[in-house]
């Protein structure tokens, strides 16, 4: 027997069964039996204890392993992201010389073209002088 009370109105039982097992709560109406009885209750089972050594060993093992397998896939995902990070900074450098060297060739072209266009005028202003 967990309990044995007095007589009362309001009372609350708070125990922990000592194993597994069936148990029963009685609840006696005896000194007032033309009058009803409210009961409430609420039980929470702790499994912890219950459980068997070797399972719990293999549940903390279990959880090892799970939060090792985090560990690396963050990790991972770290290691993942510095090299991307390192092939964006690779592709813009890649990108910035070639557009450098595409000014460059434009630079030059419209120098060329320049030139040319000079030519053309001093050559026609040679034989606007000699008519």
């Amino acid at each position: 027997m967990f309990f044995e009370g007095a007589q009362q109105s309001v009372t609350s039982l708070d125990r922990e069964v000592p194993s597994p097992g069936s148990y029963r709560l009685v609840i006696s109406n005896r000194f007032s039996v033309l009058t009803g009885k409210t009961v409430r209750g609420e039980v929470a089972r702790q499994v912890d204890r219950m459980i068997p050594q070797p399972a719990k060993k293999a549940l903390a093992k279990a959880e090892s392993a799970l939060t090792q397998t985090v560990a690396a896939v963050r990790q991972s995902a770290v290691d993942t992201a510095r090299q991307a990070g390192s092939m964006a900074s690779t592709a813009q450098s890649a990108v910035e010389q070639q557009a450098s060297a595409v000014m460059d060739q434009a630079k030059d072209f419209v120098k060329r073209v320049g030139e040319s266009v000079g030519n053309i005028v001093e050559s026609g202003t040679s034989g606007d002088a000699k008519k």
